[in-house]
């Protein structure tokens, strides 16, 4: 799943993922931090991840593409927010995931775009996996 995340076309991490695990200015993120990032997110029965990051990046689109400006795809940040998505994911109840009604990922992500991923913003110091913890327990609270 990880590396499908990376090479297709329609992925939020297409073009700011890396196969090779050598990160560059372009392509931060690696295979192996994205397969930590979903199995932070990936429940076996729910496969909804590629949505759920595609509703992240619609709704933070300028901030997804600019690394340095911003810190959503900083990997504190990608494992807050997929800590979040399973809970988001979670709330959907079953009648719902069975009719593949995916706009309440969409509303729920939506409802943080209160939220400054900016690099120099509150996030700026926020580091390890304890840090992505209580990223998530905030984000999650806001809902």
């Amino acid at each position: 799943m990880a590396i499908q995340l990376i090479i297709r076309g329609d992925s939020p991490f297409h073009f700011i993922g890396t196969l090779t695990g050598k990160r560059n200015s372009g392509r931060h993120v690696t295979l192996q931090n994205l397969y930590k990032v979903l199995k932070l997110l990936f429940k076996p029965e729910q496969l909804l991840s590629l949505t759920y990051f595609n509703a992240v990046k619609e709704q933070y689109n300028t901030e997804w593409l600019d690394y340095k400006a911003f810190r959503i795809t900083h990997i504190v940040c990608l494992n807050a927010l997929a800590i979040l998505g399973a809970e988001i994911i979670l709330r959907i109840p079953s009648s719902e995931f069975k009719h593949k009604n995916y706009q309440r990922i969409f509303k729920d992500v939506k409802r943080l775009r209160f939220i400054d991923w900016s690099s120099e913003g509150a996030f700026k110091f926020i580091k390890g996996m304890s840090g992505s913890r209580a990223l998530a327990a905030d984000l999650i609270s806001s809902l």
